[in-house]
């Protein structure tokens, strides 16, 4: 009887373990971003930080509002980052029934390196996001936005 109980447990604990590793978050909400990197979270010994900036291209008429991210490895071990991208525009999100993996992202993260992301268009789509266009009113703002299912794992 003892050993069935124990076993029980053991499972139950290693269920939420496992179930836990995968993460899901909204990292700082829409209204709280500034135009400095903030720091949203750590896991692992990732350090998560975003911010909002204009991406101008003055050259071209495209003026906009962008999410930047930034990693920080902490550790001595390489990672793999890996997440959904969820993003909400006008309140409906156009990016939750995505079945084509064009929003499932994957970074990987040398020991003590940084990833970020930056306004030229060299920069990967993973680590920048459109929040709205400053010259255009009739296009949709994006009201929302979560890292679905993000892990990170040894390399």
């Amino acid at each position: 009887m003892k050993i069935q109980r124990y076993l029980t447990i053991f499972l139950i604990i290693s269920t939420l373990i496992v179930w836990n590793q995968a993460y899901a978050f909204e990292p700082i909400p829409m209204n709280k971003l500034t135009e400095e990197w903030q720091f949203s979270r750590e896991i692992d010994g990732v350090q998560i930080f975003l911010k909002k900036v204009e991406c101008n291209d003055e050259a071209n008429g495209i003026f906009q509002e962008m999410i930047l991210v930034q990693f920080v490895n902490t550790t001595q071990k390489d990672f793999r980052l890996s997440w959904d991208m969820l993003l909400w525009y006008d309140g409906k999100c156009t990016t939750c029934e995505s079945t084509d993996g064009e929003y499932h992202y994957v970074v990987a993260l040398e020991a003590g390196g940084i990833k970020e992301g930056v306004c030229t268009a060299g920069s990967p789509g993973e680590l920048r996001f459109f929040v709205r266009f400053l010259n255009y009113d009739h296009i949709p703002v994006l009201t929302r936005y979560a890292m679905d299912n993000f892990t990170v794992s040894p390399r």
